[in-house]
């Protein structure tokens, strides 16, 4: 019965301008997320209109200066019971840690001086551009232990960085699937600091195991504890084994997985 709202917006360049603008567009956003429909309906209303407010104030079309546009980086999530849906428009950096799987929107190595562009997600432009927008949309089912990360631009840069030092894959943050969201706040934390970040901001919302009190006692939900007793299983497995530590965990660290019911999430702007 989960239903929530995760909206990310960042200028480009970062003026007082631009936050401002960014915040308004967050706002627009955010509205027109509650409303009703297919989540890929409403992702999509929501972003033309948002980059439709903010091509009228950059005055696209009109011929006003290029220079003098206001871009912004959006990541916007739907999350309606174990489906989790993302519209994306650059800059930003979202991760989804899930059993034995990481996927990193856009890719970590994209950050790298070295990339090399193979992926269209490489062409998306940022909202206030073009009079339309096209975001990157993507899909997810969500399942006990999973973990969203959602930051700025400077966060990816940031662990970027940090793994390309490391000699990791963005694959080695697997390990991070299952903990609890404070502990991986507080891994963020210190990329941040050992990466002398000036501005960054990054949320993370974890899904614990529902109560059995509050589980539905149906044939599909018998064939999905099942499943989802199977994965953590193997989770619980392969954490007997030496984990790659990318953030600089010390060894020894643990966590436990957050409780409760619903989705645990924490946040920090520094």
């Amino acid at each position: 019965g989960r239903r929530g709202i995760i909206v990310a917006v960042e200028p480009v360049t970062r003026t007082p301008h631009g936050i401002e603008l960014a915040a308004r567009a967050r706002e627009l956003l955010v509205i027109r997320l509650r409303e009703h429909g297919a989540p890929e309906e409403v992702l999509g209303r929501a972003f033309a209109a948002a980059n439709a407010a903010l091509c009228e104030e950059n005055g696209v079309g009109t011929g006003a200066s290029y220079d003098a546009r206001v871009l912004l980086g959006v990541t916007a999530l739907l999350i309606e019971d174990h489906t989790a849906t993302l519209a994306f428009v650059p800059p930003g950096q979202t991760l989804v840690v899930q059993d034995g799987l990481v996927t990193a929107i856009p890719e970590l190595g994209s950050w790298l001086p070295d990339y090399a562009p193979s992926s269209p997600l490489c062409l998306v432009e940022a909202m206030g551009y073009a009079p339309l927008v096209a975001p990157v949309m993507a899909r997810t089912e969500l399942k006990p232990g999973d973990t969203l990360i959602v930051g700025s631009a400077a966060c990816g840069q940031a662990l970027a960085r940090e793994i390309s030092s490391a000699g990791l894959r963005s694959s080695d943050l697997s390990y991070l699937f299952g903990h609890d969201p404070d502990f991986v706040l507080d891994l963020f934390r210190g990329v941040f600091i050992r990466d002398d970040v000036q501005s960054a901001a990054v949320a993370v919302v974890g899904f614990p195991p529902l109560p059995s009190v509050l589980q539905v006692r149906t044939l599909a939900d018998v064939g999905r504890r099942l499943q989802e007793q199977w994965r953590a299983s193997g989770a619980s497995v392969r954490r007997w084994f030496p984990a790659p530590r990318p953030l600089g965990v010390p060894a020894g660290i643990g966590a436990s997985v957050a409780g409760g019911p619903g989705a645990v999430t924490a946040g920090y702007d520094v």
